[in-house]
């Protein structure tokens, strides 16, 4: 219990009034929609490979999937069992892996609701969950320092990666599906070999827990947010630090890279998404409108989209085309 507290200490920021949320959504610039259903904390977002639909997973044990352009609710995913912690579709759409806070992962059926199979052997919380460009296997982080790799057609864990001395925050998984980056309290990124489980590289740098990692559309950096209130773009090949964006006033909780790895966008506790240009290193824009931290977020597959959850129980969608012109 004691680490679930420390998960989201941050969370004392997040009772908010809805008139509030409403009456700042006016105010909030490219903010063109929030979406309100979950009664509790909203930690996963994801959006369906189709761009259509996106999908989030709260505190209040249920995923929902929403039309991102009417901004309805199409289903309320209920009976799932645990809280949800972390969510990532399959390259076909048609289900997603929900990583769970009673040491579990569930596969389930998008146009159902039904839970396909559950994956079973952490031993503490799954904090992050990832599937392979191929859709075949999926890599899963948790509370108990390890990282594991499992067959989705069958649920069978293949192996376990093992190596960082605290929890695992963070896992992605680079465009060809040959390596794996994870981030953790231990402060490091380490990058593993997926068909082996060998620790390929370990990038030290920051001073915080690493809280997200994720991988450029051509592989060759990572990313990572921390909660040393930064996020550091790195060199895949050699772990060297090419940029450092600093400008978030509190930890940084979330990180993605665009489609065209042009620019990134990282969200905080400060309750703020920035966009940041990725060859010079500079910010672009700051994105207001959430009532607490942000504890998730996502490019739309076209890039001119992002989405975003927070602890003050809502999505919020975001138009970054505009900012987006700049880096080009």
């Amino acid at each position: 219990m004691r680490k679930l507290f420390i998960f989201f200490a941050f969370l004392t920021h997040a009772s908010v009034a809805a008139a509030q949320m409403n009456a700042d959504e006016t105010k909030a610039d490219g903010l063109i929609r929030t979406f309100a259903g979950h009664n509790y904390w909203v930690v996963a977002v994801a959006f369906a490979p189709s761009g259509r639909n996106a999908l989030s997973g709260g505190w209040d044990a249920t995923l929902r999937l929403w039309d991102v352009a009417g901004g309805r609710e199409v289903r309320t995913f209920t009976g799932h069992r645990s809280l949800v912690s972390s969510i990532a579709f399959t390259p076909d759409g048609r289900a997603a892996l929900v990583g769970n806070a009673d040491d579990t992962l569930s596969l389930v059926d998008m146009a159902t609701g039904q839970e396909i199979r559950s994956f079973v052997g952490h031993r503490g919380m799954v904090t992050s969950v990832a599937v392979a460009p191929d859709g075949r296997t999926a890599l899963s982080a948790s509370y108990d320092n390890t990282l594991r790799l499992w067959d989705l057609a069958t649920g069978r864990e293949i192996r376990s990666f093992l190596g960082h001395d605290d929890t695992i925050w963070s896992v992605a998984i680079s465009p060809d599906g040959r390596i794996a980056a994870s981030g953790s309290s231990d402060n490091t990124v380490r990058l593993w070999d997926v068909a082996t489980g060998t620790e390929l590289q370990r990038f030290r740098g920051h001073v915080g827990w690493v809280r997200s990692v994720a991988f450029a559309p051509d592989g060759r950096t990572v990313l990572s947010g921390s909660e040393d209130l930064t996020a550091k773009l790195w060199d895949a090949r050699n772990g060297i630090v090419l940029h450092t964006f600093f400008g978030h006033m509190d930890n940084v909780n979330a990180v993605a890279f665009a489609p065209d790895g042009r620019t990134v966008i990282t969200g905080s506790d400060d309750g703020t998404l920035k966009l940041w240009d990725v060859a010079e290193g500079t910010e672009l824009r700051t994105f207001t409108g959430h009532m607490g931290p942000v504890s998730s977020l996502a490019f739309a597959p076209d890039g001119h989209l992002v989405i975003s959850g927070s602890i003050d129980m809502t999505l919020k969608l975001w138009n970054v085309s505009r900012s987006r012109q700049t880096a080009r």
